[in-house]
Formats: structure tokens, C-alpha cells, sequence
């Protein structure tokens, strides 16, 4: 699933987002394109815990 990120602009951005993410259960592989604002995310996880641990860390989802 993708999910757009307005918020990102950097690598530190792409390595915060990775290290939130990976903490979710269900979470197998994650793809931060900083140059698209995109995170890709796959596996069987809560589309619900992805957006708020994307908002906690500081990186809301855009709708």
C-alpha cells in the first residue's frame, strides 16, 4: 500500500520514517521515496497503525 507524505524531504526523513515503521507488526518491507513523498508499505498489517505511527513521528498522511 502507498501512502502519500507531504512531510518528507530528506534522507533523515526517509531513516525516521524506516525506523518507526519496522516497530509495527506485520511490516515486511518499506519503501520511503523522498523524491515522490511516497512511503510503500507490504505485508499484513492495520492501514490504521501505519498513519499513526507515520502522524507520531511527525509525518501525517496525506488523504
Amino acid at each position: 500500500m502507498v501512502f502519500a507524505v507531504p512531510n518528507i524531504s530528506c534522507h533523515h526523513c526517509k531513516m525516521r520514517i524506516e525506523n518507526a515503521l519496522s516497530g509495527i507488526k506485520g511490516v515486511e518491507q518499506i519503501d520511503v521515496n523522498v523524491a515522490n513523498k511516497t512511503v510503500e508499505v507490504s505485508g499484513n498489517f492495520s492501514v490504521e497503525s501505519v498513519k499513526k505511527t507515520l502522524q507520531d513521528a511527525g509525518y501525517p498522511v496525506k488523504d
